[in-house]
């Protein structure tokens, strides 16, 4: 079995622009599918929220990679994480079955665990906490109830992904380091699991081959070893020849801020980069562990130091 001809739901996004270019290189022939438009010969400019943009779709592929998601954090309404990501999936499995697709990748997300503990691998049971998880889980769902024995299904579960063009929390604390205006909160011993987009996109890689013996792979991805806040943000300053920072603000004192800027987020209906979501998230531990990537071997080609060396050379 081979997956020559692949789709890319969601290519023109951040994980999606590496992906489709790597995979394009490695000799695979790759069409793209997002709402944002793309100067390229093969895309596919449609929407997965509406079936019928789908429907006039009536291309074949050998497999299709669903990358589309709402997943910024306090999306308003909260409607629209279940618009994208279980409808729109739901969408694309009625694409998949008028075009006799039968094999699909889906990024999940970590957060499909909730955060009832601090550490998670495939035996957790799911329980997400927020609609960001909730929908994806149910999406997850769906994917499941839609595989049988002719058709083959990997879901792969993210943790924080970082890179060179991303705008998620992590490059935003880049940012923070590299202008001078980063605080520690709290001693920073606290433990993340983060990725680096060009390890996740081997590890898609890897998992094409996986998925030529195995038709059902729902495995999660960080690389390893987890690192300490404290540590992250070391090797971040070094790289960017910084002298540490030696700021601290208490973790309690830090909480009472966040609600202040939540109350003022609240009366003037704008979103506020500081909040008390985002700084209990930063200083809780987050550990995604993954007994699949361990069985098969799979070996990451960059390690954190490199990779960040990697994203900040770009900058």
């Amino acid at each position: 079995m081979s997956f020559n001809n692949i789709l890319i739901i969601g290519g023109a996004g951040f994980i999606g622009t590496y992906l489709s270019k790597e995979l394009s290189n490695s000799g695979f022939s790759v069409t793209i599918l997002d709402k944002i438009n793309q100067n390229s010969e093969s895309f596919i400019k449609a929407n997965i929220e509406d079936q019928n943009q789908l429907k006039k779709i009536d291309k074949s592929f050998d497999l299709v990679i669903h990358l589309a998601a709402e997943h910024q954090d306090d999306v308003s309404p909260v409607s629209k994480y279940y618009d994208v990501n279980l409808k729109g999936t739901e969408n694309v499995l009625r694409f998949c079955n008028l075009n006799a697709i039968n094999n699909i990748i889906f990024f999940s997300t970590q957060a499909v665990y909730g955060d009832y503990k601090e550490k998670y691998s495939e035996d957790d049971t799911p329980l997400p906490s927020n609609d960001y998880g909730k929908s994806k889980f149910l999406a997850e769902k769906l994917l499941l109830d839609w595989r049988n024995e002719d058709r083959r299904l990997a879901i792969i579960r993210p943790s924080a992904v970082f890179g060179y063009g991303s705008i998620g929390n992590f490059n935003r604390l880049i940012n923070q380091i590299q202008s001078r205006k980063f605080i520690m909160i709290g001693n920073g011993k606290n433990i993340k699991s983060v990725c680096y987009v060009k390890n996740l996109v081997a590890y898609v890689k890897h998992c094409l081959k996986l998925l030529e013996t195995q038709k059902l792979i729902i495995t999660n991805y960080a690389d390893k070893p987890d690192i300490q806040i404290k540590e992250l943000v070391k090797v971040i300053e070094d790289a960017l020849s910084l002298k540490k920072s030696r700021f601290k603000i208490p973790y309690i004192l830090a909480m009472f801020v966040g609600y202040v800027f939540d109350l003022l987020s609240l009366f003037t209906s704008k979103s506020i980069n500081i909040s008390s979501l985002r700084i209990k998230k930063f200083c809780l531990n987050s550990i995604l562990d993954s007994k699949i990537i361990k069985s098969t071997k799979f070996i990451p080609p960059f390690s954190f130091k490199e990779a960040i060396e990697d994203t900040l050379k770009k900058r």
